[in-house]
């Protein structure tokens, strides 16, 4: 049975996909994008479809050698099918893959009955800068598909858990330098921690080591004063604690008892 693909759902859960679950390259990103975008254009987004080696390589600005990489990781996670074409005679098949759940209903919204000024399916388009384009990026009849909005629930984090710990400890440490520091929202904080660790792959233990690092240096601790700032500039401060030598200088907190902390404190 084919199941009917969705544009704007494929772009979406690619969005999460690149964000949070798998570390993809540039190429890898734009290799997709245009993918997706010249399938879209042409109606097959849930058919197999010919593009040329040639076309690819005008279109993302990769080396011939570059493409085929990106190509292969792209199959490897399961985001494209591929069938290599024969020479000057049948361009390579592609087929996109089914990345979110099917057969789940969503809300229709025709854009015929929208208000005036309404920004409609068929005026969105490529961002600009690509030089060249694939035509219409929305399904040929004029009914655009959006999820019902709503709030995501906000996920709660354990007191004992990693990113809740390291969240506290940072802040901790901020009210070292400055004792009448406000007590941010921890929850916030976690969630922040946790996105440092699961999608910036950073491990806990460097963690700890830059948030104790950079509460001591005389730049950083009056810049890095929430867990969010933290993240931003973490690759800053990892390479420029790794430059002072500083990973091997725990933060030393004369108000905290740290022999008797539970083993996950640090």
């Amino acid at each position: 049975m084919t199941v009917k693909l969705d544009y704007w759902r494929l772009l979406r859960r690619f969005r999460e996909i690149r964000s949070y679950e798998q570390s993809l390259s540039t190429g890898q990103v734009v290799l997709y994008r245009e993918l997706l975008d010249y399938a879209n254009s042409i109606y097959a987004l849930d058919k197999q479809f010919h593009m040329m080696n040639d076309a690819l390589v005008s279109l993302t600005g990769l080396t011939l050698s570059g493409l085929r990489k990106a190509r292969e990781a792209l199959v490897n996670y399961q985001l494209i099918e591929y069938t290599p074409g024969k020479r000057n005679k049948e361009a390579p098949v592609y087929k996109l893959c089914a990345t979110y759940v099917t057969g789940v209903e969503e809300h229709n919204w025709d854009v015929n009955s929208a208000s005036t000024g309404t920004q409609t399916g068929t005026q969105l388009g490529h961002k600009q800068g690509h030089n060249q384009g694939h035509g219409s990026l929305t399904v040929p009849n004029r009914t655009i598909t959006i999820k019902p909005s709503r709030k995501s629930a906000a996920r709660t984090y354990d007191e004992q858990s990693e990113p809740y710990v390291h969240a506290k400890k940072l802040f901790e440490a901020i009210q070292v330098n400055d004792p009448g520091a406000k007590e941010p929202n921890l929850q916030h904080w976690a969630n922040d921690m946790r996105l440092l660790n699961e999608a910036d792959k950073r491990d806990w233990e460097t963690i700890t080591a830059v948030t104790s690092w950079c509460q001591q240096d005389s730049f950083w601790k009056a810049n890095i004063l929430s867990a969010k700032k933290l993240r931003q500039k973490f690759p800053q401060l990892l390479a420029k604690m790794n430059s002072a030598g500083g990973r091997n200088k725990p933060y030393q907190n004369n108000d905290v008892d740290w022999d008797n902390q539970p083993e996950t404190m640090w």
